[in-house]
């Protein structure tokens, strides 16, 4: 739940997490099924648990829906997604009697949960900052870059100078792909529009039901097959521009569906 707010991504998630905490976990004694499916079902909720790229691309997509409150409505089931997650685990295990670890000395306790607060708090500044209204979106990723810069060259010394040229080409690299993907998306949506396609599927579903439920439903199904062939962020740049309108009609709000598109296509 909490690599998650840092990555933003379920690939990322599982691709991190996943080769260390894996093996880990089955020589420790769980099983290799348990703790394969555990990874890749922890990794959903971090789409949706700020600070997260997906709510960025989704926000121009969208056409300027608030990042902050995106941010703040990914919290309480970001969260509620995670600790029903480890309860169910807490319950399982007992019932399997997997070992347990013996506790940390206080001392030594203390000093990692220290540790981590100090990375955590980049995801504090950018959430709180936004959601304050202190900063917008990209200086507060611009702050959060100059504390992890602080954290990895001072703190941790983790970091050298020879480090910095590959960081800024790997940073140059991901926006690009991202600026790219918002590009492609305005053109898209254009395109859309001049089509009337979004009418044209709104028409469709109010043709087979005037349920809102029954609509929402088949919007949510519809997401989760697609999320099972095909990558996030195109997705979301696709699906958006379709959907939103259909959604809206109903009276979902912009900052809800954002949450239900995300988790539903991470699912995927």
């Amino acid at each position: 739940m909490f690599f998650g707010g840092v990555s933003g991504s379920s690939i990322a998630d599982i691709s991190s997490t996943g080769p260390i905490m894996i093996p880990m976990m089955v020589e420790k004694g769980y099983d290799r099924p348990f703790a394969t499916a555990l990874t890749v079902a922890s990794s959903v909720q971090g789409i949706i648990i700020p600070p997260s790229h997906n709510m960025v691309i989704y926000s121009m997509v969208a056409g300027g829906v608030s990042v902050a409150q995106l941010f703040l409505a990914g919290y309480i089931p970001g969260v509620m997604l995670g600790v029903s997650l480890g309860v169910t685990c807490f319950i399982i295990a007992l019932k399997r009697k997997y070992p347990r670890e013996k506790r940390p000395p206080l001392r030594r306790s203390l000093r990692i949960i220290a540790d981590g607060l100090l990375s955590m708090f980049a995801a504090v500044i950018i959430v709180v900052g936004i959601a304050a209204g202190v900063f917008t979106a990209t200086e507060a990723s611009a702050v959060a870059v100059v504390y992890a810069m602080f954290l990895g060259f001072v703190v941790y010394r983790e970091l050298t100078l020879k480090d910095l040229w590959q960081v800024l080409l790997d940073s140059v690299r991901t926006t690009g792909v991202v600026l790219f993907l918002i590009g492609c998306a305005s053109a898209f949506g254009w395109m859309m529009t001049y089509l009337q396609i979004p009418a044209k599927v709104m028409g469709a579903f109010l043709g087979l039901t005037n349920s809102p439920v029954l609509i929402l439903l088949m919007v949510n199904v519809l997401l989760l097959i697609l999320g099972c062939v095909m990558d996030l962020s195109p997705l979301i740049v696709i699906t958006t521009p379709v959907l939103l309108p259909v959604v809206m009609a109903v009276g979902m709000s912009p900052v809800t569906f954002g949450i239900v598109l995300m988790l539903n296509l991470g699912s995927g």
